[in-house]
């Protein structure tokens, strides 16, 4: 499993040299590629230069703590897999890491089987597998298709893959209209209009999808 991050870039962010010249010696073995960043700022200013694949960030460190650094990279990259190392359990601490969408928190000082099983909680992460519409249909998540055992891929744009994603992991369940913007547009604004019309597009496209609209609630998909 961890072959997958041997493809991937990690950014790792700690304010004390000795224990990370340790980490990135590390992070060698297993990813493409290591950046280092020795306080919050840097960490901003390596992500918008490197897009690395993920993250690792002490909590605590100097200009910009490592949940600050994080905070502002979530409000336009909710995805990244990021890692919250802290000297301290604190249960604040944590429940703060947990709203910004962690993969893991790990406790310092950490031994090598406790590092091994956060990069294997990571690699899974990275592990996509394909969902199944029907016996037919295939959504894959790699290149945003629809797959067909009998015809030709079907393009989606990537709002459009957004919400048959969401749709597909909550069939048999109202989605209601706010959560489903929220998952289509992200960070940016979207209206149930917008809504209606990337719907009525994917209908087109899809005719075999049972996608129906549950009034004044939302959608649902059967």
């Amino acid at each position: 499993m961890l072959e997958i991050l041997k493809s991937k870039s990690v950014l790792y962010a700690e304010d004390e040299p000795s224990v990370a010249n340790e980490v990135i010696v590390l992070l060698n073995m297993f990813f493409k590629e290591v950046f280092y960043a020795k306080n919050g700022k840097e960490v901003l200013e390596i992500y918008e230069e490197k897009t690395p694949d993920m993250l690792l960030l002490d909590v605590s460190m100097p200009i910009l703590d490592g949940l600050e650094a994080l905070k502002a990279i979530r409000k336009k990259d909710k995805d990244t897999v990021a890692v919250m190392l802290t000297a301290f359990d604190d249960k604040s601490t944590l429940l703060r890491a947990v709203e910004l969408n962690i993969t893991k928190f790990l406790v310092k000082p950490f031994n090598k089987q406790n590092f091994i099983s956060m990069l294997e909680s990571c690699a899974k992460k990275f592990t996509l597998k394909d969902i199944k519409i029907d016996e037919i249909y295939t959504l894959s998540l790699e290149n945003m298709h629809i797959q067909s055992k009998q015809n030709s891929d079907i393009k989606l744009t990537k709002k459009e893959f957004l919400l048959l994603k969401f749709m597909l992991e909550n069939r048999g369940r109202v989605c209601q209209f706010d959560e489903i913007l929220n998952v289509v547009y992200e960070y940016d604004k979207g209206s149930k209009d917008s809504l209606k019309a990337i719907i009525k597009e994917l209908r087109k496209k899809c005719e075999f999808l049972a996608l129906e609209n549950s009034f004044g609630l939302g959608y649902i998909l059967k």
